[in-house]
């Protein structure tokens, strides 16, 4: 077996062996990084949930209050239809009784 050999083989192992090292570095960081992306993504997501599920509840909020604003509307229209009607039979005051439901 000739002298350099040994040497050589040796260069050879200390160069495949700094070449897995380095390869794992790389595999390791990317896997960190595609963990550290993945529970950002994942926090996001119950940011965005939370979001949603408190707009929800003001929308729900906001419907219940147009309801109501709708059905006083329609007692308003109901109490000046019986106030033209008392004016039009020319009947005296006092004013009919407003419905119930009626907002002054």
């Amino acid at each position: 077996m000739p002298e350099w050999l040994p040497a050589v083989l040796l260069l050879i192992g200390a160069i495949v062996s700094a070449g897995l090292g380095f390869l794992g570095a790389v595999l390791a960081n990317k896997l960190t990084a595609k963990k550290h992306k993945n529970e950002l993504q994942l926090a996001l997501v119950d940011q965005l949930q939370e979001e949603r599920d408190r707009l929800d509840t003001k929308i729900d909020k906001m419907n219940t209050r147009i309801t109501g604003f709708y059905a006083d509307k329609h007692a308003s229209r109901r109490y000046i239809a019986s106030l033209e009607d008392h004016i039009n039979q020319r009947n005296p005051p006092p004013p009919p009784e407003p419905p119930p439901g009626y907002v002054p």
